[in-house]
């Protein structure tokens, strides 16, 4: 497994993800806009639903072996359930996010779609 786990780290690094200082695993894809928790070769993403197919794309260019998402019920062995998000309810998650990374997000990564959450197949 840590093999597998250093070669997901990277992959990630080598999309322009930056490792969120405050939590380890976790990452942001800024041009995409993907907020990621990785745990060894399971990928929990969350982006606008037209940003994902391409932040996919990304890793598997680089050699990450990627199969169909599956049902989000589980995750890391945690219940996991959909929750309706409002726009300032993401305003406020956002702030959140430019405060831990430091710096302010592109405005249009958070209009438009609705927002989406994936999770890859162990």
């Amino acid at each position: 497994g840590q093999l597998w786990s250093k070669h997901t780290q990277n992959i990630m690094l080598d999309i322009g993800c930056e490792l969120c200082p405050c939590f380890e695993d976790v990452y942001f894809q800024r041009t995409l806009g993907v907020s990621v928790s990785l745990y060894v070769d399971d990928f929990h993403a969350i982006a606008w639903e037209d940003k994902l197919p391409s932040f996919w794309e990304m890793i598997k260019a680089r050699g990450g072996q990627l199969e169909p998402s599956k049902d989000f019920a589980m995750f890391l062995g945690c219940a996991q359930f959909d929750i309706p998000t409002t726009k300032e309810q993401m305003r406020i998650h956002n702030e959140f996010i430019d405060d831990l990374m430091g710096s302010k997000q592109d405005e249009d990564l958070y209009e438009g779609g609705g927002l989406i959450e994936e999770l890859t197949p162990e």
